[in-house]
């Protein structure tokens, strides 16, 4: 378990229990067995301290603001195990387009899986748009009711359901999430969306699949608690949509640029890269002041300057007027502004 973590009710750390555990072992494994059996947690171990994390956004509206709870750590340690026993099998009854937790999955993918479907309509004139949805505080608002029912179809025991009902995890989310995929793609393997645990982004071509997508969204609100906040969700038209005025459902359109897990996803390949180099110009112009040998000029650039472009270049095609770009400002640097 990770530490530096604030303690639950009980004001007992995860360092406590790595320095007592030797100690604490056999106690602690009946207080969970007991509990197991007796299918309900103690007091302690079903409370916690509700506190309230800033997402974005303006500070006086409730809905930026994210509940956490800080529970107590012998309920983390056995959440974990369950969760590390989910892990083992997630893979096998999850959807390839879902990367959230599942080993060999990567979120990257998924990002540039968007971009290349930004590419493909503009270069070939396809009507599309991409549909970004926003859930309300997504994991609190599933219920148990919808939960076990999904859990049951998917194999898992009755007893590991059990123990997941009693040490609820962000995982199952993931397999939550799994109902939305199986009902949008019943017809085979077309590119239609992609996941990250409730981070969904989905690929419409109609009008009459954009009517779908809400309707489908709309049954599966009333079935598992879930809420979908539409003034969050994010479209992005591509293609020959881009020009398109007569929009049928009222959401954040965009025909310039959507954020998906923290890339932009735009219809300007090079317009995306023009905040990154100017703050690689101010980043330089602070350090080129300072009397620096070449080795810390050098230093500067490579962890400082290119660390700000890795992970864009990682999901997108770096053009070629944006290498020039770049290299015009870091040989000034490196060098001096001297060409030997």
């Amino acid at each position: 378990m990770a530490t530096g973590k604030s303690p639950g009710l009980d004001g007992l750390p995860a360092e406590f229990y790595q320095r007592f555990w030797s100690l604490l072992v056999t106690d602690f494994v009946d207080v969970i067995n007991f509990a197991y059996n007796h299918g309900q947690l103690f007091p302690s171990q079903r409370s916690g301290v509700i506190t309230l994390i800033h997402k974005h956004g303006d500070r006086l509206d409730m809905k930026n603001w994210r509940p956490i709870t800080l529970l107590c750590a012998d309920y983390k340690i056995v959440a974990k195990a369950v969760a590390n026993r989910l892990l083992s099998v997630i893979a096998k009854v999850t959807h390839s387009d879902q990367t959230c937790g599942v080993l060999g999955r990567n979120s990257l993918e998924r990002v540039r899986l968007l971009k290349d479907v930004v590419f493909h309509a503009n270069q070939n004139r396809k009507a599309a748009a991409i549909i970004s949805l926003d859930q309300e505080k997504t994991f609190d608002r599933v219920e148990w009711e919808y939960l076990s029912p999904v859990l049951k179809t998917m194999n898992f025991g009755q007893s590991f359901r059990c123990s997941l009902r009693l040490f609820l995890i962000p995982l199952l989310y993931v397999l939550v999430a799994g109902t939305i995929t199986s009902a949008i793609l019943p017809s085979g393997r077309t590119v239609k969306l992609c996941q990250y645990a409730d981070d969904t982004s989905v690929i419409v071509i109609t009008d009459l699949a954009l009517n779908a997508l809400f309707h489908l969204f709309t049954r599966y609100e009333k079935a598992s608690g879930a809420k979908l906040n539409v003034k969050k969700c994010h479209a992005l038209l591509i293609g020959t949509w881009q020009s398109r005025s007569n929009l049928p459902i009222a959401l954040n359109w965009s025909n310039v640029e959507i954020i998906v897990l923290g890339s932009r996803i735009s219809n300007n390949n090079e317009e995306q890269w023009v905040s990154k180099i100017k703050a690689l110009k101010t980043t330089l112009s602070a350090w080129n002041q300072r009397a620096l040998s070449f080795r810390g000029r050098a230093l500067i650039a490579n962890m400082l300057g290119l660390s700000t472009l890795w992970y864009l270049c990682s999901v997108s095609v770096l053009p070629e007027a944006i290498i020039q770009a770049v290299n015009g400002e870091f040989f000034p640097f490196v060098w001096r502004k001297k060409r030997e």
